[in-house]
């Protein structure tokens, strides 16, 4: 099962026309984190002039608060992005009395400048609808390819 995960990764990346967001679902324990940081391990190697951002659904929401400029950068501006770990994060917080959604901002912002977006999520296809909205979940539907990792937690 893992080689198929693998395949499917390897595939998507040679893919001349392929949809610009990359998610990668499954149980939680089965290796998807681990897949990721492997990925961006090999990209950064082969792609000297580029390099993939990563953050943890949490991390994004931190940084969203404590630098603005900083995730305004990530989320416009970085080509290649991989975010770990999403439903995992706050759905809304609150700064100096302003309610902001940093997750929901940076799918808008992916969307409509179709950039490369990787990431994680121990959601169901309904969770991640009710998580984040419909709105969000029919953007998801159209730009992503989906791998589902199927296997048990390899934790013990």
């Amino acid at each position: 099962m893992l080689n198929t995960n693998i395949n499917k990764i390897c595939s998507w990346f040679q893919q001349t026309n392929r949809r610009p967001w990359l998610r990668i679902a499954g149980y939680i324990g089965n290796g998807k984190s681990t897949m990721l940081k492997a990925v961006k391990n090999w990209f950064d190697k082969t792609h000297q002039r580029q390099m993939m951002t990563f953050y943890t659904a949490n991390d994004l929401v931190k940084l969203a608060v404590s630098d603005p400029e900083t995730f305004n950068n990530v989320i416009h501006r970085h080509k290649w992005l991989i975010i770990d770990d999403l439903g995992t994060e706050p759905n809304e917080v609150v700064v100096y009395g302003n309610k902001m959604q940093p997750v929901r901002e940076m799918f808008y912002a992916r969307y409509d400048k179709k950039l490369v977006t990787i990431f994680t999520t121990n959601l169901s296809d309904a969770a991640f609808s009710d998580y984040y909205g419909e709105r969000i979940a029919d953007r998801c539907n159209e730009m992503q390819q989906k791998i589902i990792f199927s296997q048990t937690s390899y934790r013990s």
